[in-house]
């Protein structure tokens, strides 16, 4: 059975961010966590362990998508960040789409 759009959805979704980091790839991502939060998803956990790209890509994607859900009225949480891109989110200011924080 199929959840009607907007119901509340139990618990946080996860995506999968893996390959690289474009403009392509990043568009799919945002309407992927815009489908899952008008699932009734308000938390949609963004899996970033098998993303790759360059760094200013990287933050790029996660900033648009982001803001996509944002928009779209949940939040997105960053998984799987190794020590760099940690780093790197820290210097863009996004450390809070860490979990716990």
């Amino acid at each position: 059975m199929q959840m009607p759009r907007g119901a509340a959805a139990s618990g946080p979704a996860t995506v999968a961010l893996g390959g690289v980091a474009c403009e392509r790839a990043t568009a799919a991502w945002c309407a992927r966590v815009r489908t899952l939060i008008a699932d009734g998803h308000r938390t949609v956990d963004c899996d970033v362990r098998d993303l790759a790209g360059c760094a200013a890509a990287v933050i790029e994607a996660l900033a648009r998508i982001h803001l996509a859900a944002n928009r779209s009225g949940g939040r997105i949480r960053i998984l799987g960040a190794d020590e760099g891109l940690l780093l790197v989110l820290g210097l863009a200011g996004l450390t809070d789409l860490l979990p716990d924080r």
